[in-house]
């Protein structure tokens, strides 16, 4: 596994790859039902916005 993260363990990568794949899973199984369709933002604070209202919805 690759990353940008340098000081990381390898099982610190591993736990956060894992932790993003099921939240990556948990967000396709919600999709229909909070009729999500794809957004395309060009802000970081609008991409930051959009995980934390996804986060929130999948609570």
């Amino acid at each position: 596994m690759h990353s940008n993260v340098t000081h990381w363990t390898p099982e610190e990568l591993w736990r956060a790859y894992v932790q993003l794949t099921e939240a990556a899973a948990a967000f396709r199984a919600h999709k229909p039902d909070l009729q999500i369709r794809p957004v395309w933002h060009h802000r970081e604070d609008l991409v930051g916005a959009h995980i934390l209202v996804c986060f929130l919805a999948y609570l």
